[in-house]
């Protein structure tokens, strides 16, 4: 049976003129403490946006073929970082963010993984002082883009990216996109919270407020990063955005890493995998794993 609340979403953001302003107050409200909590429980293998993860994670190790080294751009706890990291053993990853205390729980959850092929480094991700211009053969970065005061940061951390990139270097961006509709936002904070909403689902509210628009991020994507990058939204609203050069075929051990990961999903999180890989290819952005359907 069709989701009544998902139809009237899409007529919404479809056919209204956009009403919802930027607003960053919400994130700011919310502890470092508390985000780094909110997302532990947000990225275990059950929590909510272990599909996300997972799915981001299948289209970087497409997009990262043959790179020796990326940097993460606001790794935040490291939950996204340490899953790629595990699929690329080959690779070596820097972890970068400017929390002190978020650098302190990534460092403590690649401990607990076991993870050697990672390590990070406390930076501003519109002023990359120390990392070497033309150094690095990727860049990846998943929701920190909205974390951004305004364009004009978002727009020197694009500078930046293209400047610490060698000549035909990987990119792999994703974040949201602005939703124009109060009701839109409320549809998908309620129904990620089954009813109940907690410390994740306050996150998840103000990261929706707090994004920059898909023309904004097309926009800037198209002016400042190399020319390769093509930009990518979810279909039919552009609720999540994902900024990527293409990419490669997975390799044999790529793909039974993928496997076993979506093996560890429950029901829920597969069917939220399902329908994200399909909103995405209506989009344009072939899924990339060969996991299960």
């Amino acid at each position: 049976m069709p989701d009544l609340g998902l139809l009237k979403l899409f007529l919404r953001e479809l056919f209204r003129a956009r009403s919802l302003s930027r607003s960053l107050q919400p994130l700011s409200d919310i502890s470092v403490e508390a985000q780094i909590d909110a997302m532990g429980h947000g990225g275990s293998a059950e929590g909510r946006t272990a599909a996300g993860y997972l799915f981001h994670s299948a289209q970087i190790c497409s997009t990262i073929q043959g790179c020796e080294t990326i940097v993460d751009l606001g790794c935040g706890t490291g939950v996204q970082l340490i899953q790629v990291a595990q699929i690329n053993p080959q690779t070596q990853f820097i972890g970068v963010d400017r929390s002190p205390a978020m650098l302190d729980a990534a460092v403590c959850y690649a401990e607990a993984n076991s993870i050697e092929n990672v390590s990070f480094l406390a930076d501003d991700l519109t002023d990359l002082r120390s990392i070497r211009s033309a150094s690095v053969d990727g860049v990846i970065s998943t929701m920190s883009l909205h974390h951004l005061p305004g364009t004009s940061e978002l727009s020197s951390c694009f500078s930046e990216i293209s400047r610490i990139l060698r000549p035909a270097g990987a990119i792999y961006i994703e974040d949201f996109g602005r939703l124009k509709c109060e009701g839109s936002v409320d549809y998908f904070v309620s129904r990620d919270a089954l009813g109940k909403r907690d410390s994740f689902s306050q996150l998840y509210e103000a990261s929706m407020r707090a994004a920059f628009l898909a023309e904004e991020l097309r926009t800037y994507a198209g002016s400042m990063l190399p020319t390769r990058t093509r930009v990518f939204s979810t279909f039919p609203i552009p609720f999540l955005v994902v900024l990527k050069t293409p990419g490669a075929d997975l390799t044999a051990s790529q793909k039974r890493a993928l496997a076993e990961h979506l093996d560890t999903l429950g029901a829920p999180q597969r069917r939220d995998y399902q329908e994200l890989a399909l909103a995405f290819r209506l989009g344009g952005l072939a899924a990339e794993t060969p996991v299960h359907e």
